[in-house]
């Protein structure tokens, strides 16, 4: 595809850092640095050198991390207050890096402008010449940022953008910072910038949106703001930021992936690395994979209801609106419920245990009905472990199911807290296998836990196909009893499939 060419800043390390509870250590710093590397982000923006000397120490390791790999390599970002001492600071985190960016940024409404420095708009416009020219003396570019854009008055802002690319900032970022815009009024906005700023259509500088989720509609301004022509967006993964977040990158990503016709454009990312760089954010931040949340959640490609199985079984597009695989994602995964139907449950049987209830469709069928009669009772759960006791029971499965009475022991595991969570799930695992169970590799794990009941999702490597991926996921009110019937739902996959394997 020859299109329009897109950069992409990653803010995760900057403003989903600043989200609350959030906070990295160096080594997670580092490891999201190569992660974004090999994602290949145009831009990495680091943090705020002038916070702390943690960060300082974080910024500057994070420049000499990536100085110290070879190939291309993203810029640096350090973003910091339009103050002298500041752009000092910035500059020695930058180690005078070819490649580095010092992140100025001012507010641009009046709303910020008297609230915070009781300036007049010319004001503004002298403070941001004054802090780029000295910048300039530090970095070798500038990013000037407009702080809450999209509630200034647009000539204002016009002039703000002209009067930043003629003191020589090479980027301009246009901040919805409070998440207020809605996709029309940034289109429009973007459309109005890029016709009256002569610095944009000139090529001298490039003009970036920034937008904040208030309002959840990060990710759908972000694409308006594309439409409308800017060469720059600033995202994080998984949406981490301030308050509610910013631009999801996945979502941005999965949006023009299903949409090439509309987005015409071209970035640099490595899109395979997608799923890899969202998990270890996810894992460091502490989020996990929440559920209902689109590319990313764990039932964003569980397919539930007997409908859409049905459909899915015909052909893989009918229930899905693009190919999560492009991303590093998993495929779609099929998932029992209430709603499921005999197609359903023979698409699950087959995913996660090899069985093809095909083989005997006499058997098969009356096996079936009464699994899914037992699972349409309300309030009656049936994970993988139930269905294939009833099929056992039935005759047509003949492995011992390792089911909740066999595994005694893991219920010691029930008892410990929440807190201890990682050594919790590690000690379930053992125990699980002390009573004569197989596990594959547990990759990623979330669990929620409400007043009244918990989610819990478990993502293991394939037993037979390490390139692959199956999750468990169940709902119980028990947080860890929960956990525990998703690692026997797993041990009974395991063995199920590699049965089937060795047959």
């Amino acid at each position: 595809m020859n299109g329009r060419r897109i950069a992409v800043l990653d803010t995760t390390l900057r403003d989903g850092a600043q989200a609350a509870g959030a906070g990295f250590t160096l080594a997670e710093k580092l490891a999201l640095v190569q992660a974004l590397s090999l994602l290949r982000v145009d831009i990495i923006e680091a943090g705020f050198p002038a916070a702390s000397r943690r960060e300082f120490e974080a910024c500057s390791q994070a420049v000499s991390h990536l100085d110290s790999r070879s190939g291309a390599k993203p810029a640096v970002a350090v973003m910091c207050r339009s103050l002298p001492e500041d752009i000092v600071r910035c500059g020695r985190a930058l180690g005078g890096a070819e490649n580095g960016i010092i992140h100025l940024s001012l507010p641009v409404s009046d709303l910020h402008m008297q609230a915070k420095f009781k300036a007049s708009r010319r004001d503004m416009l002298k403070k941001a010449e004054d802090a780029i020219a000295f910048a300039l003396g530090h970095a070798n570019a500038i990013e000037m940022g407009a702080e809450d854009a999209t509630r200034a008055d647009p000539e204002f802002l016009a002039d703000y953008c002209s009067c930043a690319i003629r003191a020589g900032a090479g980027i301009v970022n246009i901040a919805d910072t409070v998440g207020i815009s809605t996709p029309r009024k940034m289109q429009k906005l973007i459309a109005r910038l890029l016709e009256r700023v002569p610095g944009f259509a000139r090529g001298e500088a490039v003009l970036s949106v920034h937008c904040h989720n208030d309002l959840g509609l990060a990710t759908a301004n972000t694409l308006s703001a594309i439409e409308a022509g800017c060469g720059q967006i600033e995202t994080s993964l998984r949406g981490i930021g301030e308050r509610a977040g910013n631009a999801a990158l996945e979502e941005i990503a999965a949006v023009i992936c299903a949409n090439a016709s509309a987005f015409p454009i071209e970035t640099n990312l490595n899109l395979s690395m997608l799923a890899e760089a969202s998990a270890l954010a996810g894992k460091i931040s502490g989020l996990g994979i929440p559920p209902f949340r689109a590319v990313w959640g764990s039932t964003a490609s569980a397919h539930a209801s007997g409908i859409h199985q049905s459909g899915i079984q015909k052909d893989a597009n009918t229930y899905r609106a693009f190919q999560s695989e492009l991303l590093g994602f998993s495929g779609s995964r099929t998932a029992i419920s209430q709603y499921s139907g005999k197609a359903g449950l023979a698409a699950f049987l087959k995913e996660y245990a090899a069985i093809d209830l095909s083989q005997d469709p006499d058997g098969s069928s009356d096996a079936a009905t009464q699994i899914l009669r037992r699972i349409k009772k309300e309030g009656a759960e049936c994970g993988l472990a139930e269905i294939l006791g009833e099929l056992r029971h039935a005759g047509l499965y003949d492995l011992p199911v390792l089911a909740a009475e066999v595994a005694e022991d893991a219920r010691t595991c029930a008892q410990k807290p929440i807190p201890a969570l990682k050594q919790t799930i590690d000690a379930m695992r053992r125990d699980i296998e002390n009573s004569g169970a197989d596990l594959p590799e547990l990759s990623d794990y979330s669990i929620i836990q409400g007043p009244l009941k918990a989610r819990v999702f478990l993502e293991f490597r394939h037993p037979c196909r390490p390139e692959e991926t199956l999750a468990f996921e169940r709902t119980g009110e028990d947080a860890m009893d929960t956990v525990r019937r998703c690692f026997l739902d797993a041990a009974n996959s395991t063995r199920a499939l590699r049965s089937a394997q060795g047959s």
